[in-house]
């Protein structure tokens, strides 16, 4: 995803599972190793323990969703952040169950693990990527 696309992109990220900070400033580390690890590598492309990256999930069709979610992985990996998922409940287009399809063709067989139906709690919101790389550089 561009820095400057004209798509709607809001980055969450979460310290960690427990954590209840409600700082803006870009955590350093996680202290836990996430089950994404082991079912998504390419979700965890760097060392654990590593803060998550969240992505409000599309309601469209595959493409746009997938789109939202490899947008999501590639932000991760170049940010040195573990991807979480794209937040929002399950839907269907054109009949077909997005979630299922998408997760089937990353190779996952847990949904949950790319489209988490409910937010885990957030510790850092950016609407724009410039503004994830102005926190991690501080």
């Amino acid at each position: 995803v561009p820095a400057h696309s004209s798509t709607t992109l809001t980055l969450q990220l979460q310290a960690s599972p427990t954590s209840h900070s409600t700082t803006t400033d870009l955590p350093s580390t996680a202290p836990t190793v996430h089950v994404w690890d082991k079912e998504c590598p390419a979700c965890a492309l760097h060392k654990p323990p590593r803060p998550r990256l969240f992505v409000e999930k599309r309601f469209d069709g595959l493409g746009a969703s997938m789109t939202q979610v490899l947008g999501g992985m590639t932000i991760a990996a170049r940010t040195g952040l573990t991807f979480g998922g794209a937040v929002g409940k399950p839907h269907k287009s054109h009949s077909t169950d997005i979630g299922k399809l998408g997760a089937r063709f990353l190779g996952v067989e847990d949904i949950e693990r790319i489209f988490v139906s409910s937010a885990p709690h957030i510790d850092a919101k950016f609407d724009t990527i410039d503004a994830l790389d102005r926190a991690s550089t501080k």
